[in-house]
């Protein structure tokens, strides 16, 4: 997971990876949390730092998550103002009883 969006020059740096065991060449369930360059095992973290990267990871995604349902607002609000201006463009027809 790596979250690097830059929204009013705010620019956030969390990666999740997996590594890879050298000896079996297998996917180890053990992942290294980058946190501005530097690196650290998931595995040798304390309880407390593991519910905080947690809560990173998960924060990071509801942020991802907002931010999509936020470009469809904009894009919607945008369609919407459109319709009105060709609307108010149009000639009012004024029909005579």
């Amino acid at each position: 997971m790596l979250l690097k969006r830059r929204r009013n020059n705010y620019i956030t740096k969390f990666n999740i990876m997996k590594k890879e065991s050298k000896s079996t060449k297998s996917e180890v369930n053990d992942p290294i949390i980058s946190i501005d360059g530097s690196d650290y095992n998931y595995s040798e973290m304390t309880d407390a730092q593991k519910v905080l990267v947690n809560h990173v990871a998960d924060l990071t995604s509801k942020v991802n998550s907002a931010l999509f349902g936020l470009d469809q607002l904009k894009f919607s609000k945008k369609a919407f103002e459109d319709e009105l201006k060709r609307l108010l463009e149009e000639p009012v027809v004024v029909e005579e009883e």
